[in-house]
């Protein structure tokens, strides 16, 4: 595409706005290029400036010159159409042309304040093909419009994160960057990141906005590779104002994807343009990802989203319910009846996520509105018979592995006549555990400990109780050792 640099161009013009384009297309040109190439041959490159639709550059001497135009005219086209996109061509001279200060002419007409996005390659088998973008600079892609901080049930857990991702929202510039926000599945991450997009978009219009998943982000750079088409892909990323990358987890092991997410994240914030992800983890945490990526990361703001606890999840019902309410009678049909003490069952019996905890209510409520019926706590817990845990009892030997697998003990040496201050603590406080969390009595407990007699347990249980009266850490750590029995 040699065509699109032209020959030598006449007397040409410069203002502050085409020095400011400069520097971000070489910003982006020291992204794509190899360092010791920019540094030899396109560092010296500076820019007279634009006239009838061309961009002027000057070469330092007529070989720099030819070599630029002949090996890499295409991407300094493409480069410079970000930011004008109806730029009709690139000219590159090797004579003492500069900008004159004193000749202020009107560029000509050429959209700056909004650039609309570059053209996108298609990723297709018919690669090469340059067509126009899909969509509008303003369009915000990847967001659905009913996740908003209006639907975002804020509670303990959850109120760090909702408070950063607001803000993030709501300023003008990029703070808290990357905003990293990190939790269990279903927990609402990807509802805040939705929120955060759908306010933007709405305050401010021309802004690009991506939402991707990890997976997309990773099959899209596959597939860029595939067709030696990966300019385009990095064009695509780096262009934007505002990318929301949700599960970044999904990233791990793939060396080559990690690096081309890193690059683009870091020309992004390097332009202060907002980048927002999620993952399960904390970075330091992330399995098979780099730890440059992670240290990076971690130099961001980071929240975590904690699992909703019972209060939150009754609020959550208690949301979706009224809101299922409101669309009933809005479309003149009766809304569902539930009965006292259902959302309260909801609420104590689906603990994992915030995801299963509405589609059991979904449920429930299609029940109820199919049949014309309310519902009661009984008829709920039918309904919900596939979905609800079977109610196992716990066991003792339920007891002994967890034991086993927090304080690294092995369950044979529970049951062993061994007495090492930390074997003895864990087999206390597992004889203590079975008693609270299984219906078995001192002397069936003591059996299972290795035949021993029910005043050995009694005396552990009496021990460990005095234990957790005096010190509240080692109450917390029982708490949570029955949380997890629990579940």
């Amino acid at each position: 595409m040699m065509g699109q640099i032209a020959g030598r161009s006449e007397s040409v013009v410069v203002g502050d706005g085409l020095q400011q384009a400069w520097q971000r297309v070489r910003d982006r040109l020291r992204l794509e290029v190899e360092p010791t190439i920019f540094d030899r041959c396109f560092k010296s490159l500076s820019l007279n400036g634009i006239k009838d639709g061309t961009v002027v550059l000057s070469a330092e001497n007529p070989f720099m010159r030819d070599w630029v135009r002949t090996n890499h005219a295409d991407r300094l086209h493409r480069l410079w159409q970000v930011e004008f996109p109806s730029l009709v061509a690139v000219d590159l001279v090797c004579d003492d042309v500069r900008p004159v200060d004193s000749v202020r002419v009107a560029p000509p007409v050429l959209v700056v304040a909004q650039p609309a996005p570059a053209p996108i390659r298609d990723l297709s088998p018919s690669r090469g093909v340059v067509r126009p973008p899909t969509a509008a600079p303003s369009s915000a892609a990847g967001l659905d419009p009913h996740y908003s901080f209006a639907t975002f049930v804020a509670g303990k857990g959850n109120a760090l994160a909702y408070e950063a991702a607001r803000r993030v929202a709501e300023s003008d510039l990029s703070i808290f960057n990357p905003l990293y926000i990190y939790g269990p599945s279903g927990v609402g991450k990807t509802h805040l990141m939705q929120a955060i997009g759908n306010a933007i978009a709405e305050r401010s219009p021309g802004r690009r906005i991506q939402l991707i998943h990890a997976e997309a982000f990773l099959s899209k750079f596959q597939a860029a590779l595939r067709n030696k088409d990966t300019l385009a892909f990095k064009e695509t990323y780096r262009s934007l104002d505002v990318l929301l990358i949700d599960d970044v987890h999904y990233m791990a092991d793939k060396q080559a994807t990690q690096e081309e997410f890193f690059h683009t994240v870091q020309t992004l914030i390097s332009m202060r343009k907002q980048v927002v992800i999620t993952a399960e983890g904390p970075p330091a945490k992330l399995e098979s990802i780099g730890e440059r990526i992670k240290s990076w990361l971690g130099g961001g703001m980071t929240v975590d989203i904690q699992p909703a606890d019972f209060d939150l999840r009754l609020a959550i019902l208690k949301a979706k319910t009224e809101d299922h309410r409101s669309q009933q009678l809005e479309a003149g049909r009766p809304a569902a009846e539930l009965g006292s003490g259902v959302l309260e069952f909801l609420a104590e019996n689906l603990t994992n996520s915030v995801r299963d905890l509405e589609g059991a209510l979904n449920l429930v409520m299609g029940h109820a509105d199919l049949l014309d019926a309310s519902v009661t706590v009984e008829s709920a817990r039918q309904i919900l018979k596939d979905v609800l845990k079977p109610e196992r009892p716990t066991s003792i030997d339920d007891v002994m592995q967890l034991v086993s697998q927090q304080y690294d003990v092995r369950i044979p040496d529970l049951k062993s006549p061994r007495r090492t201050q930390g074997l003895v603590r864990a087999r206390h406080v597992g004889m203590w555990l079975a008693r609270e969390v299984t219906q078995k009595s001192f002397p069936q407990i003591g059996l299972r400990y290795g035949g021993r007699d029910h005043t050995t347990v009694m005396s552990a249980v009496k021990k460990i109780d005095r234990k957790r009266a005096e010190d509240p850490t080692f109450q917390t750590e029982l708490d949570r050792l029955l949380v997890m029995l629990r579940k």
